[in-house]
């Protein structure tokens, strides 16, 4: 039977619609203005839908599945007004803090400086971390009080990973003022901002002993009403999220080479992209798809360690590059190098000293007079005595503070100066990352004790101190 088909509204809906799936957004757009019956079809929950999977490999929500939803979500994925750093609160960790000492505690991976740190307390296994998006929740988290902690404890699944032995029951800590707070907040479970992770920047800067080695990031949305289980039960639920197949395997993933292998195997998702940095490398998954209350695995990164830090670039590290490029090629994963200049901040300079200063005063008060530096002398800071005064150079001040006092601080992070790029990674995502909880997995670490003439512990512990998220909100209340 033929049908006289004359136009393009003559063609049946099931014909049109698609069409327009084979439209870009922007033509969708302009093919709604034809007509009421093109205005119909192009909003469509479906056809948006796919576009944004296509266009962002987001998988919407189903109950975001209406058409100014799907289209302010549209616009927040691919052309965002403005991308900042996000806000995240630490709340749960599985491994304690350092000592017991509340200045170690998980918050300091997410707060916006270098200076605080988290360092968790001797352990011999991965440490997993859990962060909430500031903006969900029903206060401002004040920096300057210390938090509130519980524990309470949490039974680990049967292990995924053969590599990996059973694990004995972990102890959760949790900010208890945090996460009793939140039962009431969001009434009926609906979180009116939707979060976009754009890029992911991790460091390990400073004088650690034992810096993070490897770990995964790993992202989801969770209900944040559930009244029924303040305090510790919302962080057992929660942290129910960070015991996946697919995180129990990443734990006790420590090279590339093993991460290949396991993505052959299928015990992994296919990754999306394999980038080598100056200061190690990193694998990104592809994290489209309904993981449901659980976080899915977006980032796998590893540091290089010093011996493999200096030979980077040698004939050896180049082959191996060369061979896991046609290996993950193989799989259809783009494969690359990231060149980008590191951000330099183990420069001995005046911007270092402005940057540690106010850590300095705490170790040492009466060094205030010797940090002190008057740019501004009449002689141009040169001095009219004997050269005793009108000392300008805040370096020689620094130096003489460091000969004086011996701390092992200053001397062993000057001592690393050579080492800048080292341990900072900044991560550009090839596909956003969506979720108001961040899960971080730090799977291993770097044994510096030696280096640092520490005295030996019975075991290295996990410590890190940026875990930065990149990217934008997008409001869909």
């Amino acid at each position: 039977m033929s049908v006289d088909v004359r136009a393009l509204v003559d063609l049946p809906d099931n014909c049109l619609v698609e069409i327009i799936q084979k439209c870009s957004a922007a033509d969708v757009l302009r093919l709604q203005v034809a007509c009421n019956r093109l205005l119909a079809l192009g909003r469509l929950p479906n056809i948006w839908v796919n576009r944004i999977l296509k266009d962002a490999g987001f998988c919407v929500p189903r109950k975001h599945h209406n058409y100014h939803h799907l289209t302010k979500i549209y616009r927040g994925l691919v052309h965002p007004s403005e991308t900042n750093r996000l806000e995240f609160s630490g709340a749960i960790t599985d491994g304690g803090c350092q000592d017991g000492m509340e200045s170690y505690w998980v918050n300091n991976l997410f707060k916006h400086n270098i200076r605080d740190m988290y360092c968790s307390e001797i352990v011999s296994r991965d440490v997993r971390c859990m962060a909430i998006h500031s903006r969900d929740l029903p206060f401002t988290p004040d920096e300057q009080s210390p938090p509130s902690l519980g524990c309470t404890p949490a039974e680990m699944p049967a292990s995924g990973n053969p590599a990996t032995p059973q694990s004995k029951p972990r102890e959760l800590s949790f900010d208890e003022t945090l996460l009793r707070s939140i039962g009431a907040s969001q009434p009926g479970g609906a979180n009116p901002t939707m979060v976009v992770t754009r890029k992911v920047i991790v460091g390990r800067m400073g004088v650690v002993t034992c810096p993070v080695l490897c770990g995964v990031v790993l992202a989801g949305d969770v209900d944040l009403s559930d009244s029924e289980n303040p305090g510790g039960g919302l962080a057992r639920k929660w942290y129910k999220g960070m015991q996946s197949r697919e995180v129990e395997y990443l734990s006790g993933v420590h090279d590339l080479e093993s991460l290949l292998f396991s993505c052959k195997e299928g015990k992994l998702v296919k990754p999306r992209a394999v980038v080598w940095d100056r200061a190690g490398e990193w694998v990104e998954f592809d994290s489209s798809g309904d993981h449901g209350s659980g976080l899915r695995p977006v980032v796998w990164f590893r540091f290089y360690k010093k011996q493999e830090f200096v030979l980077r670039n040698s004939r050896r590290a180049r082959e191996r590059r060369v061979y896991l490029s046609k290996e993950f090629g193989e799989m259809g994963v783009v494969c690359g190098r990231n060149d980008a200049k590191p951000m330099n901040k183990i420069r001995i300079n005046a911007s270092w000293y402005n940057l540690f200063r106010h850590h300095l005063l705490q170790i040492d008060p009466t060094a205030e007079n010797i940090l002190d530096v008057n740019d501004e002398s009449d002689d141009g800071g040169q001095s009219d005595g004997d050269g005793d005064e009108g000392v300008t150079d805040p370096l020689q001040n620094l130096t003489q503070w460091m000969d004086f006092h011996n701390d092992f601080f200053l001397q062993s992070y000057a001592g690393r100066r050579n080492m800048a790029g080292r341990d900072y990674m900044e991560i550009s995502l090839k596909q956003p990352m969506v979720g108001n909880m961040v899960g971080v997995c730090l799977s291993t670490s770097e044994n510096l004790m030696s280096e640092y003439d520490e005295e030996v512990r019975p075991e290295p512990n996990i410590d890190a101190n940026i875990v930065w998220m990149v990217g934008n909100t997008i409001s869909i209340d």
